[in-house]
């Protein structure tokens, strides 16, 4: 296993600890009353995660809706970064 397996397996592990976990409060809230269209807390859970192992200067969305409030929430616990949906 190369550096990047490695460093990509821990992500993982990580991430799955954390879902593992009850749902954050901050991310059910951001999906609170969502329609039909929005991100599920699972999915919601999954991507505010991703942005905060990850921690991403910026970040590239096609799209835009409550996961774009998901992503601002991560970037934001990170420190801050630049949210572009497009």
């Amino acid at each position: 296993m190369n550096m990047a397996d490695v460093a990509i397996a821990r992500v993982i592990a990580d991430m799955n600890a954390d879902l593992a976990k009850r749902p954050s409060t901050e991310v059910a809230s951001l999906l609170d009353g969502a329609d039909d269209w929005a991100i599920s807390i699972g999915a919601g859970q999954f991507l505010h995660q991703l942005v905060k192992h990850v921690a991403p200067a910026s970040v590239l969305e096609f799209g835009a809706g409550r996961s774009s409030l998901v992503i601002a929430s991560a970037l934001q616990s990170n420190g801050g970064g630049r949210l572009t949906s497009v």
